[in-house]
């Protein structure tokens, strides 16, 4: 799960479901906030790795529909 912090999208979330290889992707599934709905692909590469964990460069791919949008239909 990423949570966006600092933003115009401050408190929404991405969440997201994979395999953690060093480097790859993961599958965006959904999301809260203003990015309910959201749907894509994360691509994930280890920019450093130490006995503490991983630090990854990520590059997010995502369609969502902003809360509050109107669609008309027929």
């Amino acid at each position: 799960t990423i949570v966006f912090e600092g933003t115009s999208l401050k408190g929404s979330t991405l969440q997201m479901m994979g395999y953690i290889p060093q480097d790859g992707q993961w599958s965006i599934f959904g999301g809260t906030g203003q990015l309910t709905l959201a749907r894509g692909v994360v691509n994930h590469k280890v920019v450093r790795q130490t006995n503490g964990g991983r630090m990854y460069k990520i590059n997010i791919h995502a369609f969502y529909t902003p809360l509050g949008a109107s669609t008309n239909c027929g």
